[in-house]
């Protein structure tokens, strides 16, 4: 837009301008707040098309389809101010037409924006007429229709529409599932696509308290705790365990402590037991598509989930045991918005259970799928429990798992949320995969003898009750009266330790049988269960464990005539699961490579995240390699210094006088001095949380593109960069010869990193 046409508008309808310059401030760091100032300076100027411009653009950019196409309507009714805007606008509501699958309107708009510049659009306009074509082909050709739509969507991801008619194609194929899939992947555009509470012990990996979006869509976010007296701290995230992860304080609660240098965390104080807390956050509301997703993905996976999960409250235990102690509990989870919920937790192994390959799968015969969701959104489950502590948490839609916010005074039902959801002890076991175990021991005198182990809570005082339970031990029976006792126990497949109590007091371990340590005084028992011996290398590469998030395929490639078999360990695969706690190679983990072929050449394939990777060969399943062929790094251990090999994956390139987190449109000018103290240093660099560290935090070592060179003043011999950073709070360090690390002696403001390291701390934007 030219300058004088700019500020002739801004003179006619000064009195929105002042709303329309704090939105435009806003847009970028608080979209939703941007919107709100916005609208008012519609209020002050109606007939003025620039703020339904403006905020026609803000809403397009949150993926708020519908609410930018009716302000764009808007502009146009009352009549575009500018020729120069005519095309901007009709090509942008053209485009969220065709984003949504409206293709007649999205047509009739990018040819009108068409003739404002000619073949400006005719690329566009062209894949519209296949996209047309390809809706017509879902009907009588579904799998032509998914091939057409994947290439389409290879071209234009941000055609949400797409993803709509290619599940429709896969479900005219007899593929749920396929539909599933890409309509999650669609998903993905949606800005919030959760917010969770979070306290100060939550990372990744683990569940969080979960806001549940208003029934009706409105924008609004809620939770209610009840809560035990105390004082707490907490922070809110945006799509928590999802890409575009952000962590923010509530901007409703003024009360903030500083956990660590420039960390904060919004607090609060319960003065009475069992108090309900509620926390409430305003985002826009979801788009009607990203609504439309949800309800599909529900349609399609509620049927077959009715008859694949179990009937509520069956309770899976060791069927050589009965609980005896046990009470009544009710689950309830509030989420109307919810299509499934269910109880994870101790007591059915977490909904998972061991794959053919050995490695825990989700298994949906292990949840407990609660009845839902009412009038008021409740999910309810009633059942019996043996008890005891279990840990538990709630399965969201198959997709993630949230702590329950009632917590509720209790004797008998003494629950706990779980911390590590990923983590469950070995005691809860039972299911279909049973084998069944003779135990035998010896003891002449003895006039009872029970089992006890990692299969039935040691009796019951692994938890809290710390005595002995019956219903928790199993009797064995010695009916010759021959001093040899025996118990017939259904375990799962793995390794199992357990010990004997002889007459009800005394542990007794048998040195006869296996054991776990050759020390008896803190021995158990132990039987290895329906497994062979894993020593044997796999006919086909294991199953790679970054392969979930995996974005780039890399092949390695090694060479070596004389090996027998070859497998690949890195840090990307646990070092084969030497640094679990298998404390040993595991088949489970290794990644076997096939070869050797006749160049002799070793070959795997995998899928790893952008970053850098450590590994090295094992030969003949006992020396560990490096390649000298590729890229090697010296890595210190301690005192000891080791050789490994390196890999970057995903490494952005970027062109000369461009660096990673700089922002050219919005960052503000910033600029960073350093006075050199030696003759003898010939170059400088600033690293920071701004630039990876220089792209220490994914490449483990500085790289060129991410580090900001320094220039040196041949008049004052100062050393100086300016880059363009987001208004925030930065921690960084300067680099002396690409090698020594120190902090700006000029700053008056430090702090401490993530390693516990001095660091300057900057603030831009700050006035």
């Amino acid at each position: 837009m030219s300058a004088p046409f700019f500020n002739g508008l801004f003179a006619a309808n000064s009195a929105a301008m002042e709303y329309i310059g704090k939105g435009l401030n806003l847009q970028k760091t608080q979209p939703f707040t941007a919107s709100l100032e916005l609208k008012k300076a519609i209020d002050k100027a109606p007939k003025w098309d620039y703020p339904y411009i403006l905020l026609a653009d803000l809403y397009q950019k949150n993926s708020l389809f519908t609410e930018a196409i009716e302000n764009y309507r808007k502009a146009i009714k009352i009549g575009l101010s500018q020729k120069g805007l005519e095309f901007q606008v009709y090509s942008d509501l053209g485009l969220l037409y065709l984003k949504t699958g409206d293709f007649k309107l999205a047509g009739e708009f990018l040819k009108t924006a068409a003739k404002k510049k000619q073949g400006k659009l005719n690329d566009i306009l062209k894949d519209l007429e296949e996209a047309n074509l390809a809706r017509g082909l879902i009907s009588d050709s579904p799998a032509q229709a998914i091939e057409v739509i994947a290439k389409l969507i290879e071209r234009h991801s941000d055609w949400l529409c797409l993803y709509l008619m290619q599940a429709e194609a896969f479900e005219k194929t007899g593929d749920p599932d396929g539909a599933v899939k890409i309509l999650k992947t669609a998903l993905q555009f949606n800005p919030f696509r959760n917010i969770a509470l979070s306290d100060t012990t939550v990372s990744a990996g683990k569940s969080a308290y979960y806001l549940i979006r208003h029934p009706e869509n409105n924008g609004q976010w809620s939770l209610t705790m009840t809560l035990p007296k105390g004082s707490y701290a907490y922070r809110y995230y945006y799509n928590y365990g999802l890409s575009g992860e952000k962590a923010f304080l509530d901007p409703n609660n003024p009360n903030t402590i500083e956990k660590a240098p420039g960390q904060y965390l919004n607090t609060f104080t319960v003065n009475q037991d069992w108090e309900k807390k509620t926390f409430r956050y305003t985002t826009f509301p979801a788009d009607p598509l990203f609504i439309a997703f949800e309800k599909k993905i529900a349609e399609l996976r509620l049927a077959v989930l009715t008859n694949q999960y179990p009937a509520p409250g069956k309770y899976y235990v060791n069927p050589a045991v009965t609980a005896k102690y046990t009470t009544n509990l009710t689950f309830s989870y509030y989420d109307p918005n919810a299509y499934a919920v269910w109880a994870v937790g101790m007591f059915n192994q977490w909904g998972k259970e061991k794959s053919a390959s050995g490695v825990e799968e989700i298994s949906p015969k292990y949840y407990w799928p609660l009845i839902g969701p009412d009038a008021d959104g409740k999910w309810t489950l009633t059942t019996t429990i043996d008890l005891n502590i279990h840990d538990y948490a709630f399965r969201i839609n198959e997709d993630y798992l949230a702590k329950d916010p009632v917590i509720t005074p209790g004797t008998l039902k003494k629950l706990t949320n779980a911390q590590d959801v990923f983590s469950y002890p070995k005691s809860v076991i039972g299911f279909d995969d049973l084998y069944l175990v003779d135990f035998t021991f010896f003891r002449k005198n003895a006039t009872a003898v029970w089992i006890v182990g990692d299969f039935n809570y040691w009796g019951g005082t692994s938890l809290t009750v710390k005595k002995i339970l019956p219903g928790y031990y199993i009797e064995m029976q010695d009916p010759d009266n021959d001093g040899y006792w025996h118990a017939l126990v259904y375990l799962t497949k793995g390794t199992h330790l357990f010990k004997f109590i002889v007459n009800g007091a005394t542990w007794v371990v048998d040195p006869k049988q296996k054991t776990d340590s050759k020390n008896l005084s803190s021995a158990n028992n132990m039987v290895i269960v329906g497994m062979e011996s894993n020593t044997a290398p796999l006919k086909q590469p294991a199953k790679a464990v970054v392969d979930k998030d995996g974005k780039e395929e890399v092949e390695f490639v090694y060479r070596n005539t004389k090996a027998k078999s070859v497998w690949l360990v890195g840090d990307f695969n646990y070092w084969g699961g030497k640094n679990t706690d298998l404390m040993a190679l595991s088949s489970d983990y290794y990644y076997v490579m096939d070869g050797p072929d006749g160049n002799g050449d070793w070959r795997v394939k995998t899928k790893l995240p952008p970053g850098a990777y450590y590994y090295k060969y094992v030969i003949d399943e006992k020396n560990l390699l490096t390649d000298k062929e590729k890229d090697l790094v010296k890595v210190k251990m301690g005192a000891a210094v080791i050789y490994h090999n390196v890999i970057y994956v995903g490494l952005q390139k970027f062109v000369p006088g461009e660096y990673y987190g700089t922002d050219k449109e919005y960052g503000t000018s910033t600029l960073f001095k350093y006075s050199a103290d030696s003759s003898e240093i010939t170059n400088v660099w600033v690293i920071g949380d701004f630039n990876l560290w220089g792209g220490k935090y994914l490449y483990k070592d500085f790289m060129k593109g991410y580090y900001y060179p320094m220039v040196k003043s041949p008049l004052t011999g100062e050393w100086s960069v300016t880059v363009k950073l987001l208004p925030g709070r930065y921690q960084y360090r300067f680099v002396l010869n690409g090698i020594k690390e120190v902090t700006d002696k000029n700053s008056p403001l430090t702090d401490k990193d993530v390693y516990n390291k001095s660091v300057s701390v900057l603030e831009v934007g700050k006035k």
